[in-house]
């Protein structure tokens, strides 16, 4: 496991890897649950923990974040300055592993899903160089990474869209259906989300309940 300090570590780190024909992965979070992610075997993890750089724009309206921020780091740092975006469904994930795949979140619906906050990104490509994408600059990168990022490159740093935290309290209420009563919640679902506030979040959890239904 290489655990870099600065986008020129992984830069380094990944022409290492390419000279001597060793494999490498990226991880932030670790919460990844594509089976892919097991199947690395003699290779080279580089965890992008230590880049949590949290540089806000003078205008407020956006921040350059470090790609190996989680959502605990990133929640509480906006909120001591009355601001928040969309960031994963967890705080224990990182931002940008759901962000580069699309990112729901909890004010998806208020702001768009977390790859539409992306303004710009540095990314370090498999060869090792270091470039920045944005609609201007390597365009087609930009326009990938936003829903494929996982895919293309070591996301060091983004620029971020920020929003003002104009709803600081929440409430909230669970329920618990038994496995016989799946398409009709969702049905309900389907029916009162077409013309729901924006404020309103729904999410759901599959799991198996023994002390629920035994059976299912």
């Amino acid at each position: 496991i290489v655990i870099p300090a600065s986008e020129r570590d992984v830069s380094l780190t990944i022409q290492y890897a390419n000279t001597h024909s060793i494999p490498f992965l990226a991880t932030t979070g670790t919460h990844g649950t594509w089976q892919g992610l097991s199947q690395l075997q003699g290779g080279m993890a580089i965890w992008t923990r230590n880049l949590t750089k949290i540089e806000f724009a003078a205008d407020g309206q956006s921040a350059t974040l470090g790609g190996g921020l989680r959502g605990d780091d990133v929640i509480p740092a906006l909120w001591a300055r009355g601001k928040q975006t969309t960031t994963g469904s967890c705080r224990c994930v990182s931002l940008l592993g759901p962000a580069l795949g699309g990112g729901h979140g909890w004010l998806q619906g208020q702001y768009g899903l977390g790859a539409d906050q992306i303004l710009s990104a540095r990314v370090v490509l498999a060869n090792g160089t270091a470039v920045k994408a944005s609609n201007t600059e390597n365009s087609d990168l930009f326009w990938a990474l936003r829903g494929a990022g996982h895919n293309f490159g070591v996301v060091t740093e983004v620029e971020y869209k920020l929003y003002d935290a104009v709803r600081p309290e929440w409430a909230y209420q669970s329920y618990t259906f038994t496995q016989d009563r799946l398409e009709e919640v969702y049905r309900v679902h389907n029916e009162v989300m077409r013309n729901q506030s924006v404020f309103v979040v729904y999410w759901s959890l599959w799991r198996w309940a023994p002390e629920v239904d035994p059976v299912n």
